[in-house]
């Protein structure tokens, strides 16, 4: 077996602390981006009054549980769209804040369908919850989504991009 040069052992762990650094950048950016846009999010919630609902998934009342559980979401799904996009083929747009942005939204539109639409009103029922029809296609909880996820996307990029 041959031995590595210097310099090829010296290019192989750059090549891996640069890997290293790009993930710990992406998942930094996901959460960081997943706490901005839930945020946003949240404030729209709790202007219709119907942030609490988030807390009473968990058995929870009160707005600060329903604060918590819902930034926990948010961070969740955050590091699922920064997971999607740096690895996939879609990583050539993580630094690109209009396209991440434009990535976000449609994000949003699916975190919307998938999550809020079906998910959501599976769990409440789930739980005992009365729960709304399946699928609950409600246009407010469509314009948070969308908000949240155009918040993500152009937050991940700028602190990707970084």
């Amino acid at each position: 077996m041959a031995q590595q040069s210097t310099s090829e052992t010296v290019e192989a762990e750059e090549t891996v602390t640069g890997r290293r650094y790009a993930n710990r950048r992406a998942w930094t950016s996901a959460t960081v981006g997943g706490i901005a846009g839930g945020v946003a999010f949240g404030v729209l919630m709790q202007s219709t009054g119907t942030l609490p609902g988030v807390a009473s998934l968990y058995g929870l009342e009160g707005l600060t549980w329903a604060w918590v559980a819902h930034i926990f979401h948010s961070i969740v799904f955050g590091l699922v769209f920064g997971g999607i996009v740096t690895g996939t083929s879609l990583r050539r747009y993580a630094d690109s804040v209009t396209a991440s942005t434009g990535l976000g939204a449609g994000y949003g539109v699916a975190l919307w369908l998938v999550a809020a639409a079906i998910m959501m009103p599976l769990w409440m029922g789930a739980i005992g919850i009365d729960a709304p029809a399946i699928p609950n296609l409600d246009p407010m909880s469509l314009v948070g989504h969308v908000i949240y996820g155009v918040v993500l996307g152009a937050v991940f990029a700028a602190l990707y991009r970084r």
